[in-house]
């Protein structure tokens, strides 16, 4: 059960604000504004519906704690039988990435710890898909919504949760660090824009075309590397990913691009091997994932489909009988392909997979495929819209992000 509301302190970066109980629990975070929904939502429900706690094991413990001076850094102290640690929080003032920090520092013997993360997008109905990237960092996604968090304390998978347990020494300290990053939310924000233009909704227009303005210049600020000459997995990481493909068929870049052209060199010279399509190089075990797994089909098409942009047609249309020839007797597939053994791997049927075969089919016989329409932004702006060359728009959520089709109940607002 969450706290009583005036157990709860605030942290905050002007832009959002955590409520954070004495047990160590942070209930409420709408992320990144206050207007977003929630990714915290234990306070309205239960802890299935989104925290983070963490807290030491013993049951026996003593809690005070205090804001420093001046600030919104909040101290929380935690005396046990074995000894006495502290948990700061605090969200730095943002600048592009919102980040919620905490650490733990031992200040007396040494205090056995758990740390409980359960992501839940969208008011607790959302449970993200969880992967581990290079660096050993976690990354959460569920539709338009990404997270990552870094630490150096041990992570582990379970019951559709993060959890840590470790032990902290007087004088040392271990970092937690969970940003949200924009994943697929330029492609969001941009969908709103065109729809409320296109069937005459109502919507603060103005304040959405500055939010894309602003999210697009972050990301090829952020996410571009200039020595690879490619788009990364994460912002500051020097991997790939195979959801970059997805850039030019949104629309968030023109195919041609050099940007968009030097990405898709990228991925076919270290995600590929003979036209299939890894969704990124597992370097060690990925949430019950085994290092090497198979090839993702719905990432194969979208590599089609990136050809097809590139004019690349005769290629195109090789890769995608290829693709089609791996279907069963009764033309299904599934999420991936193991080529070695020659057999189907991971979900089954894949809905993804499939829709991946009608769309490249379209695009490739048709000169007004989905394809076309999703990188220019699927519809016809309508006169006096904002959409110009220069800030392309379109597309379609990200399937490779592989979502979790369980969804928890939503919590009952009290």
């Amino acid at each position: 059960m969450p706290s009583e509301i005036g157990d709860y302190a605030l942290v905050g970066d002007c832009h959002t604000a955590a409520l954070v109980s004495r047990s160590g629990s942070i209930d409420w975070l709408c992320w990144p504004r206050f207007d977003s929904g929630a990714c915290f939502a234990a306070l309205l429900g239960k802890p299935e519906h989104g925290r983070w706690q963490i807290a030491p094991q013993s049951p026996s413990v003593r809690v005070s704690r205090r804001y420093r001076d001046g600030t919104l850094i909040l101290e929380t102290d935690f005396e046990t039988p074995d000894g006495t640690v502290r948990v700061t929080d605090f969200m730095p003032v943002r600048e592009s990435v919102s980040h919620l920090v905490r650490i733990v520092e031992g200040c007396r013997g040494r205090v056995s710890m758990r740390m409980d993360l359960v992501l839940r997008f969208n008011y607790g109905a959302a449970v993200p898909w969880v992967s581990r990237l290079s660096d050993g960092s976690l990354r959460a996604i569920a539709g338009p919504d990404m997270t990552v968090l870094r630490t150096t304390a041990p992570l582990q998978g379970k019951h559709l949760e993060t959890v840590s347990r470790f032990t902290v020494d007087a004088g040392k300290s271990i970092p937690f660090v969970l940003s949200y990053g924009a994943s697929m939310a330029w492609v969001a924000v941009d969908r709103a824009i065109q729809s409320s233009e296109l069937f005459g909704l109502e919507g603060p227009l103005r304040r959405w075309r500055q939010l894309r303005r602003r999210i697009h210049a972050d990301v090829c600020r952020n996410a571009f590397d200039t020595k690879l000459m490619s788009f990364v997995q994460s912002y500051g990481s020097k991997e790939l990913d195979a959801s970059l493909l997805l850039i030019p068929l949104t629309g968030f870049l023109p195919p041609h691009d050099p940007r968009v052209r030097g990405t898709l060199a990228a991925i076919e010279r270290h995600l590929t091997v003979d036209g299939l399509v890894l969704r990124y190089r597992t370097q060690r075990a990925v949430d019950g994932l085994p290092r090497g797994e198979g090839f993702s089909l719905p990432c194969t098409f979208w590599f089609v489909d990136n050809l097809i942009l590139q004019d690349r047609l005769d290629e195109a249309r090789a890769l995608f009988e290829r693709m089609l020839a791996l279907r069963n007797d009764v033309g299904l597939l599934s999420e991936e392909y193991d080529p070695r053994a020659g057999r189907m791997l991971g979900n089954f049927p894949q809905a993804f997979s499939r829709v991946g075969v009608v769309n490249t089919a379209l695009n490739l016989t048709r000169r007004e495929g989905p394809l076309r329409q999703r990188s220019r932004g699927g519809t016809k702006p309508t006169p006096g819209s904002s959409y110009r060359a220069g800030e392309p728009s379109g597309g379609r959520r990200d399937p490779a992000s592989r979502t979790s089709t369980r969804r928890a109940s939503p919590p009952r607002r009290r």
